[in-house]
């Protein structure tokens, strides 16, 4: 059974997925894309794929938040950030690429 500060860390790690919903920009964008709708579908799918984490940073991102901000909104180390941004842009070009 976890612990009290346990259960504290894990709901902070699943509340950034509700927090920073992505939902709305892929709603945007498929209003407007004009290309192979099967496209957005694995899009979606893939974006599915993300952590909390990395939903929030990639959410923050979108909106300007430099790295720096993104380390003291999300309570993580700018190495941290800086890594997760590493790794998504790695698995997001094996995706495309």
């Amino acid at each position: 059974m976890a612990s009290n500060t346990e259960t504290e860390r894990l709901e902070k790690a699943i509340a950034p997925r509700e927090a920073y919903s992505l939902k709305p920009i892929l709603d945007e964008l498929t209003r407007t894309y004009s290309g192979d709708p099967l496209f957005l579908v694995e899009l979606k799918e893939f974006i599915d794929t993300f952590s909390g984490e990395d939903m929030a940073i990639i959410y923050l991102r979108y909106y300007g938040f430099d790295i720096e901000e993104i380390s003291r909104e999300l309570g993580k180390s700018r190495r941290r950030i800086e890594q997760r941004i590493k790794k998504i842009k790695e698995e997001s070009y094996i995706w495309i690429g």
